[in-house]
């Protein structure tokens, strides 16, 4: 009961946080403990987490008669949620986020270590896990070359559809264009919004996502402001086009007769080639 009633309790919360979260803070404030240690974009990944925990425990009764089955099992799930861990980043603290790395690190340096020193009498078992063992290499093997293989021919195929169908081609990148100058028209409708309000919602993001958006300033003063302490890239846009004037980059218009400047979002057509290198 404790076990699967608390699971399904958990997954049910996070599947109803996002539309509960619309109606006001209650829900917000009464799920709190599931999804404020994570980023906003992975509120679920409590239940990752709890999954994750219970595979790790299956490997001790995972074939005890046979200790590689259960230390090969182990280390395969510990480097599964490795990979997922550092594609995601999943945490709300760049610290926890590298601590979780360094545990599963650890976990499956430890455990791929203490092979060659696990004892098995059984002959026929240790046979049994040599040819487990070898298909599961070998299997590995053929994944890796069918992702290399794959990735390539989907770019070439996308190269062909590019020649085949320009006219499609250049519909899914002005629509692409649109979505992005639409983000960039909120973003630079923030300013709108009062200063104890941008100042709640800045500390109320995770260090991850405080870094990110130092990091977007950067790159924006950088190749728009055409500034040099922006950001340590270099700027591709200027290189580009040298002749560039920061007020054309942005968007922004001359000051009006208020003294304020008015800021206009990208649209889909300015400057295609420029923007899609960012």
């Amino acid at each position: 009961v404790y076990l699967f009633g608390f699971a399904a309790f958990y997954i049910t919360a996070c599947i109803v946080i996002p539309g509960r979260s619309q109606k006001g803070l209650v829900a917000i404030q009464a799920y709190r403990f599931i999804f404020f240690r994570f980023r906003p974009e992975y509120w679920y990944w409590g239940s990752v987490f709890l999954f994750r925990n219970l595979l790790l425990t299956l490997a001790g009764v995972l074939n005890p008669a046979n200790p590689y089955t259960g230390v090969m099992y182990l280390g395969l799930v510990a480097a599964g949620f490795l990979i997922a861990q550092c594609v995601c980043w999943p945490w709300r603290t760049n610290l926890l986020n590298t601590l979780d790395t360094v545990i599963l690190a650890s976990m499956v340096a430890i455990v791929f270590s203490t092979v060659p020193f696990i004892e098995v009498n059984d002959t026929e078992a240790l046979e049994a896990t040599q040819d487990t063992l070898l298909g599961l290499m070998v299997a590995v093997f053929v994944i890796a070359v069918m992702t290399v293989v794959g990735s390539i021919l989907g770019n070439l195929a996308c190269k062909v559809r590019e020649v085949r169908d320009p006219e499609g081609h250049l519909q899914r990148k002005e629509a692409t264009m649109k979505a992005l100058s639409k983000a960039w028209g909120d973003l630079m409708n923030c300013y709108r919004l009062d200063a104890s309000r941008q100042l709640q919602f800045l500390t109320n993001l995770g260090s991850f996502d405080q870094a990110s958006v130092l990091k977007l300033a950067g790159v924006v003063d950088l190749e728009l402001s055409r500034s040099e302490k922006g950001s340590k890239r270099s700027s591709r846009r200027v290189a580009l086009n040298p002749q560039v004037q920061p007020a054309e980059a942005v968007g922004v218009q001359k000051q009006s007769a208020t003294g304020q400047a008015q800021v206009r979002p990208l649209d889909a057509n300015d400057g295609h080639e420029d923007v899609a290198e960012f």
